[in-house]
């Protein structure tokens, strides 16, 4: 459940990630995007990044 902010709102399972109970505990504890961002490799991160730079500039372009 990445990205809720504890609202106590579930996303579906595909966007679930498999983690240990122990990192689980830990994201709790230090916040979701601190751990991802330690955890991710910079690959995965710069990936994501730009997917979502993508996405917002083509939201921004419909709305032009």
């Amino acid at each position: 459940h990445i990205g809720h902010a504890g609202i106590g709102l579930k996303i579906g399972d595909d966007c679930a990630l498999p983690i240990l109970h122990s990192l689980h505990v830990q994201m709790h504890n230090r916040g979701e995007a601190n751990r991802l961002r330690n955890l991710a490799p910079d690959d995965v991160l710069r990936a994501a990044f730009q997917a979502l730079a993508r996405e917002r500039y083509r939201k921004w372009k419909e709305g032009q």
